[in-house]
């Protein structure tokens, strides 16, 4: 067969897909590939001659990918399919590149009704071009706008707006269709030819960024279009609920105890009466179909419901739900799995351990414009719960007229979740009963099952955390939205209202939350004295009485760790506090505070003591952290001491971990879950205290006791009691001036490691070693150098005496003491 044989079989096979409506999906399967890409073919094969085996090799033959064009365009579901006259709606038409390279879409200012005398196109907008909102409209006639470049796979999306003109008689029905193309039918593109009311691709020019080189010709270039569903206009009954929803009361009662805590929820039930109601025609709410069991079985009953699902870690309470006159409380034991329309009801109350849900029924109709509260009930935590988020999400039922539940009439369901100030969920006049919700697949036809998920639901913010309010109609309450912080992924729907019951957290050293002090007794706050010391060192050769200044303290850096001990996401505040007497830090000490602990994430907050006052002050807002449930993060803490900072001596800034209820930003220990630990500074740790005392040549006659010689009396005692040939015995007494952790545990501690004590009797000021000499120089190892503790003394002779002493310990834990003594006689 000639090459042109076989090219024109290809025609006459493409065409014939053509005409099936096929060829459009294959050419779609093809253009993913992008233009100028190479594909290479090479053939190898194996082969024998019965006793040998052999390989061969093709030549490579290389092709590049074409450019071609590409186009869907789908209508998607109208605003509302069931308008009343007067009413407006959009139809959004999305529109994909399904080519191989960027393109731009010319798109008209036509779109075609089926039925113009009952609708008019008042407007076409593009909403937006690769995921990026915009607000492009498109002058109405026989004009185009070009889009930006949209890459392969982009997206286009153009809203139609439809009047339903005021004449229009119920039951008018229209169709939207965007492009025009032959046949009709199509949403994928066919070649473009050109003609009115057409949508199209347009190549871009080289020079735009990703294009391939050269330009397609108009008759490459393809088209679709595509049809709405049918809109019909509708007069039917609609009525409007809003169910709302508080925290109104909360009591702790006994400090500590979580299952004698009482929140008590109040509801309330608004049915519309809006003045331009965007569905319908307004009317009181009426009853919808429940199983309930008032003592004869359960039995399918007409009700206005009103339903809230027991939260998660909490059992309803012994007190007894409350409802207005002509409403009676309810009860299930359906799990949460079914909806509340699913579940059995009964009047009677079954064990407090297997109530789901609690709900309140009245007969119904409720007129438009009535506003009825004082719905009432209170949950216990259980004994499992240990802290955190306690949500839950109130839903009432209804219709607009009574009869069987038939969706798109005026007996289909009408349905709210509280959270907002919203009604029927923001489904107006939609029909809830639907499979998707939003555009998004949901289960139980949906409706939700009511089982709060703040994650999925986002939260009503007029209602966190221990704010209460016992008015549910307050316009501060339900302020739920459905995007923005907070939102959830829901699209539409209520939103959780959100009591969090702090768990006290756990603050520690590095990887220690749990870390116990020295005065660990068994009580509840042994994990308020755990700690971290460090150290700054002084010079060599300072008096140790001298004060150090700013300078001579350089920063600290501590790392501790904090843990959520909560079931839920908690906010830990993190602040220094002052030491109870004001005098105890240097004035201008500064306390950093990073915590992410990283100095990368969060922004290091700085708090400055005034020793005047007392107080820490902040450059900015306190730092926190939000830690998820079990999370374990750590925080960094920078102290740098200010001036006139004593040598050794430990200073001590407590770090407050805590859940800031009151958002005051100060950590009230009285009311507020929190836990402290202490990053301790030492400005040195280990003291020597010189002191002597003098013997008689003997060695064992005390002729002056030992002393510091620190006073007058004491400097003239030893001055008269060294004469010749008596023996000066040094004691050089060293404490690891650091603090131990006792029956604590997991704190961290400073052992003096490698301590080595030094005596030169010719390094200035000393000179001991002209004037005196050794009483044991016949030990050349320490001469009359001894330790009290496994120190090892080691003496450096000069001619006949001992120079130089060196008393070293391998490890002087904290708190521990020692004495390195040696003796030397008066020449």
């Amino acid at each position: 067969m000639s090459t042109y044989s076989r090219w024109s079989c290809r025609q006459i096979f493409a065409a014939t897909l053509l005409s099936a409506g096929t060829m459009p999906i294959v050419l779609s399967a093809f253009a993913q590939t992008a233009p100028g890409t190479p594909i290479t073919n090479q053939a190898t094969a194996t082969y024998s001659d019965g006793a040998n085996s052999y390989n061969a090799t093709s030549n490579t033959v290389t092709i590049s990918v074409a450019e071609i064009a590409g186009i869907t365009l789908v209508a998607q579901p109208p605003s509302t399919t069931a308008p009343i006259a007067d009413d407006t709606f959009t139809v959004p038409f999305v529109i994909t590149n399904k080519g191989n390279d960027p393109t731009t879409f010319e798109i008209p200012g036509i779109a075609t009704l089926s039925d113009g005398t009952g609708f008019t196109v008042t407007s076409i907008t593009i909403t937006k071009v690769n995921g990026a909102t915009v607000s492009i409209p498109i002058a109405l006639g026989a004009t185009t706008v070009q889009t930006a470049s949209v890459p392969k796979d982009g997206t286009v999306i153009v809203e139609v707006k439809v009047k339903v003109n005021n004449t229009a008689p119920a039951g008018a029905s229209t169709t939207v269709m965007l492009g025009k193309t032959t046949p009709e039918t199509l949403q994928i593109g066919v070649p473009y030819v050109a003609d009115s009311g057409s949508v199209y691709t347009q190549d871009n020019p080289d020079t735009v960024t990703g294009e391939y080189p050269g330009v397609l010709s108009i008759a490459s270039e393809k088209e679709a279009m595509d049809t709405s569903a049918v809109v019909t206009v509708k007069g039917r009954l609609q009525a409007y609920a809003t169910i709302l929803k508080v925290n109104s009361a909360y009591d702790p009662k006994t400090p500590g105890l979580l299952t004698d805590d009482l929140l008590t929820y109040e509801l309330a039930l608004r049915v519309e009466d809006p003045a331009s109601p965007p569905f319908g025609v307004v009317s009181d709410l009426n009853a919808t179909q429940i199983k309930l069991d008032s003592g004869s079985g359960v039995v399918n009953v007409n009700k206005v419901l009103i339903s809230d699902a027991i939260p998660a870690g909490t059992q309803l309470s012994n007190v007894t739900p409350t409802a207005l006159g002509g409403w009676t409380p309810i009860y299930s034991t359906t799990a949460l799995t079914s909806t509340a329309l699913q579940a059995d009801w009964t009047t009677t109350k079954p064990a407090l351990n297997l109530i789901k849900r609690v709900g309140f029924i009245a007969d119904g109709a409720i007129a438009k414009g009535t506003t009825l509260q004082n719905f009432k009930f209170s949950v216990n935590p259980l004994s499992t719960f240990k802290g955190g988020q306690i949500a839950n999400i109130a839903q009432v039922f209804g219709q607009s007229q009574l009869g069987a539940v038939v969706p798109g009439t005026g007996t289909q369901l009408v349905y709210d979740e509280s959270g907002d100030q919203s009604s029927n969920n923001e489904l107006n006049g939609s029909n809830p009963d639907s499979t998707t919700t939003g555009g998004v697949a949901v289960t139980n036809g949906g409706i939700s099952p009511g089982e709060a998920n703040p994650g999925e639901d986002g939260t009503d913010p007029g209602t966190l955390n221990t704010v209460v309010n016992n008015n549910p109609t307050n316009p501060t309450t339900n302020t739920g939205v459905n995007s923005g912080v907070g939102s959830g992924t829901k699209t539409n729907g209520g939103e959780d209202t959100v009591l969090t019951i702090a768990a006290t957290p756990l603050n520690g050293p590095a990887g220690q939350p749990a870390a116990k002090g020295p005065n660990a007794t068994g009580t509840d706050d042994d994990n308020n004295n755990d700690f971290t010391n460090k150290a700054v060192s002084p010079a060599i050769g300072l008096d140790p009485a001298a004060l150090l200044t700013d300078a001579q303290t350089p920063d600290v850096v501590f790392v501790n760790t904090v843990q959520n001990t909560s079931d839920s996401s908690q906010t830990i505040v993190l602040i220094p506090l002052p030491p109870a007497v004001k005098t105890d830090l240097p004035n201008g000490t500064k306390v950093t505070i990073d915590s992410d602990g990283t100095g990368t994430i969060a922004t290091p907050v700085t708090f400055t003591y005034n020793q005047a006052t007392g107080a820490f002050t902040p450059d900015g807002a306190v730092p926190s952290v939000v830690v998820p449930a079990g999370g374990t993060p750590s925080y960094g803490v920078t102290i740098n001491l200010g001036d006139n900072a004593a040598q050794n001596i430990g200073y001590s800034v407590p770090i407050a971990a805590f859940i800031d209820t009151d958002g005051n930003g100060q950590y009230d220990n009285t009311k507020e879950p929190g836990n402290l630990t202490l990053d301790r500074v030492y400005t040195g740790y280990v003291s020597l205290k010189k002191e002597a005392r003098i013997l008689e040549a003997d060695g064992n006659t005390q002729v002056a006791g030992f002393t510091t010689a620190s006073t007058a009396a004491e400097q003239q005692a030893l001055n008269a009691a060294a004469l010749p040939s008596r023996i000066i015995e040094y004691r050089i007494t060293y404490t690891n001036l650091s603090s131990g952790q006792g029956s604590g545990a997991n704190n961290v501690m400073l052992p003096a490691n490698t301590l080595k004590i030094t005596e030169d009797g010719t390094t200035a000021p000393n000179n001991w070693f002209t004037t005196t000499k050794d009483t044991n120089p016949t030990d050349t190892v320490k001469g009359s150098g001894t330790d009290s503790t496994t120190g090892a003394v080691v003496a450096t002779f000069s001619g006949a005496d001992v120079q130089t002493y060196v008393d070293t310990v391998s490890t002087l834990a904290p708190g521990a003491i020692g004495e390195f003594k040696f003796r030397r006689q008066i020449k």
